[in-house]
């Protein structure tokens, strides 16, 4: 029984054969012509490809701008800071602002929360939202320190630089989202 060669040897030992026939020099001129050949080739297919990268569908182009959430422990998890949350997310949607929260870690104490917003308020935030007590107090208490930042706590009482939003639980998403999209535009 007669197996079939896929390797057609006469073939490669006749290449070999043509390929020893040449000197060593010839053999390292064709050797740098093929290689840049392929290269060539490699270069113009880049260079003249008419694909240009798409950006995924599911990316956004953000403004640049950023508006801060600061809330106590539990984060974003809080009743009212999750209704806060969920109205940046909103605003941020329909004004391509960015958004983001930190929660104060540790202690819940003002000097733990002011040392939190010293750092949001200068990492560039357009505005910073305050929720639950040692954060609305800590923004009460260093919004004079950030003009360049607009402040509002989840309160009742508003103190100079600083913007209550009223914390009753009804609408309290829609007032944040209000909040935030007067500030974008500004």
């Amino acid at each position: 029984m007669r197996v079939n060669n896929p390797i057609p040897w006469r073939a490669v030992s006749r290449v070999t054969a043509w390929w020893q026939s040449f000197s060593r020099a010839r053999r390292l001129i064709v050797l740098a012509l093929a290689v840049s050949t392929l290269a060539g080739v490699g270069v113009a297919a880049a260079l003249w490809s008419d694909h240009e990268p798409r950006v995924a569908s599911y990316a956004r182009q953000y403004l640049d701008q950023s508006v801060c959430l600061l809330t106590g422990a539990t984060g974003v998890n809080g009743a009212s800071a999750a209704q806060v949350w969920a109205g940046m997310q909103r605003a941020s949607l329909a004004s391509r602002v960015r958004v983001q929260y930190v929660s104060v870690p540790g202690r819940q104490t003002p000097a733990a929360s002011i040392a939190v917003l010293n750092g949001l308020a200068s990492a560039r935030c357009t505005a910073l939202f305050a929720v639950d007590s040692g954060p609305v107090v800590a923004a009460k208490n260093r919004a004079k320190a950030f003009p360049g930042v607009r402040f509002f706590v989840v309160d009742a009482k508003e103190v100079a630089g600083v913007t209550a939003i009223d914390p009753h639980p009804a609408g309290l998403a829609g007032r944040v989202e209000k909040a935030m999209l007067g500030v974008v535009a500004e």
